[in-house]
């Protein structure tokens, strides 16, 4: 019993070693309390239950060395886990984006036989609440009627979206907050305002929390429960980062009391897709194993398609009898670059290229960028036509572009003709998306630099509501780019790349929560 007791002990132990390493961090980057959270997950994912055949084992396979004495082949008793204080456990996920923010949330039950098991009564099938990452101030909008006439002096979410979106008259707005959040030099003015708008936004956030979460449970539940709201961060956040959002969080009317009510920082956004990924994929890497001539691990390559943001992540996957071992072989990006890849930046590229050929006013166009309004109908132009896109057909149609980024008085009028200057597939990928997609494979090519052959990995998988960009998986394939890839097992049997999940949008929230109890 001793035995497999430090047998078990150290599984979790490294277990918990590889989670901190993932991130490229040490033990010392961690509070006392975040390591007894982690810990007590990481033993909670593999019980002791579930190794002690492995430990009976090992150290039967010790006896030659005339230490340990051969164990009779009657089984452990079996110990009766510590029941807990409270019945149910709400987790809560937090991918707190760019562009949108997404909550996941799942409820489990204590079971005495089972420990905790998610509970299929109180549980909804649709565990998801979704809302704009957006903000409209009245100061910033005197004379519009729509923002004036609104109670708050802050509009958030879906109701900044829609005065932001008003065809005849735009409200200017706040979105793509979040990058200057965790780049803007420490003490800066760009970084105060970030956290400023950071904060209230999650006050909105905290309000959706009670209204579309805490109000779907019963009272009984709500009064023997704890919960866990785990907000996922960018790979490049620091410490300070993860800090100053739970201490908004805190602001916001989330509780941490260290008993019943916890906040965790400590997965960062690779890290939950990849968590979900291997989750709802565990039967597909047992396939993979195959179609790899049963290697011992995989080489797995993660890329979550972020709003601002593309997470990549290399791992090493080994199945074995206790759980998943993973190694973290690279992560981009581990700092600051110039291109960060999220879909933003193609939006910003259309934007530059019917400025560049005459098709709107650069001043009206840069002043409707600026407030926000821009943004949002550039990213709403990439998405609608999309499908059209890889139909190879045109963009016929700008919308309300052209409105929001005219001149108001109609006194001034652009060089050019949309029709002159059509968004066509080859100008999509040929100009306006060139720099995206080569900077794309050179980001794919420097994680894999030195770690592992690009014909060696095993399978590809791809999140992120910018995952959904046609290119992507021809870029993938090695169809496109001044360098292109060369995953060799993946164009050669495209079943290798897993991208059908219930929705890519919201796999970092799910991540978060997966794998958990």
């Amino acid at each position: 019993m001793g035995y497999g007791i430090v047998y078990y002990g150290g599984i979790v132990f490294l277990n918990l070693l590889i989670r901190v390493f993932k991130g490229g961090k040490s033990i010392e980057d961690y509070s006392t309390d975040e390591l007894k959270a982690m810990m007590k997950q990481e033993s909670e994912t593999t019980s002791f239950s579930n190794v002690k055949q492995e430990a009976k084992q090992a150290f039967k396979n010790r006896k030659a060395d005339g230490v340990a004495e051969v164990i009779p082949d009657e089984d452990f008793p079996v110990e009766v886990p510590m029941k807990p204080k409270h019945l149910y456990w709400l987790h809560t996920g937090i991918d707190f984006g760019s562009t949108n923010s997404v909550m996941a949330w799942r409820l489990y039950k204590w079971t005495d036989d089972n420990g905790w098991q998610p509970d299929e009564q109180n549980n909804k099938q649709n565990n998801i609440v979704r809302c704009p990452t957006m903000l409209v101030y009245k100061q910033d909008n005197p004379n519009h009627p729509g923002v004036q006439a609104e109670a708050e002096d802050v509009i958030v979410g879906k109701r900044a979206e829609e005065l932001a979106n008003d065809s005849q008259e735009p409200a200017a707005a706040h979105t793509n907050f979040k990058p200057v959040f965790y780049d803007a030099e420490e003490g800066s003015e760009a970084q105060k305002q970030a956290i400023e708008l950071v904060g209230r936004f999650m006050g909105h956030l905290y309000q959706l929390y009670q209204s579309e979460i805490l109000a779907c449970l019963p009272n009984q539940v709500l009064e023997d429960m704890c919960s866990t709201v785990h907000i996922s961060t960018p790979v490049r956040a620091e410490r300070i980062h993860r800090d100053r959002m739970a201490e908004l969080a805190k602001q916001a009317g989330f509780t941490h009391d260290g008993e019943r009510s916890f906040i965790d920082t400590s997965r960062n956004e690779a890290e939950c897709v990849m968590h979900l990924a291997v989750d709802a994929n565990i039967n597909n890497l047992q396939r993979l194993r195959q179609m790899s001539n049963a290697k011992s691990a995989l080489n797995l390559l993660f890329i979550d398609v972020g709003g601002s943001t593309t997470d990549i992540e290399l791992i090493k996957q080994e199945l074995h009898s206790a759980g998943k071992s993973t190694q973290v072989l690279a992560m981009w990006p581990k700092e600051n670059v110039q291109y960060m890849l999220g879909g933003c930046e193609v939006d910003r590229a259309i934007f530059d290229y019917l400025v560049e050929e005459g098709c709107l006013i650069p001043r009206f166009a840069n002043e409707c960028w600026e407030h926000g309004t821009g943004k949002t109908l550039f990213r709403k132009l990439k998405e609608n036509n999309n499908e059209m896109l890889r139909a190879d057909k045109p963009i016929v149609s700008l919308g309300s572009i052209r409105t929001a980024c005219g001149d108001p008085d109609e006194e001034e009028i652009p060089a050019r003709k949309y029709k002159d200057c059509m968004i066509t597939k080859a100008v999509f990928e040929e100009r306006i998306c060139a720099r995206y997609i080569d900077s794309l494979c050179q980001a794919l090519h420097d994680v894999l630099k030195d770690k592992v052959g690009e014909d060696e990995v095993d399978g590809v998988f791809l999140t992120g509501a910018g995952s959904r960009l046609y290119f992507i998986h021809d870029l993938l394939l090695g169809k496109h780019g001044k360098n292109p890839l060369a995953f060799t097992q993946l164009q050669q049997d495209t079943g290798r790349l897993f991208d059908q999940y219930r929705d890519p949008a919201t796999c970092c929230a799910e991540g978060a929560i997966s794998g958990i109890m």
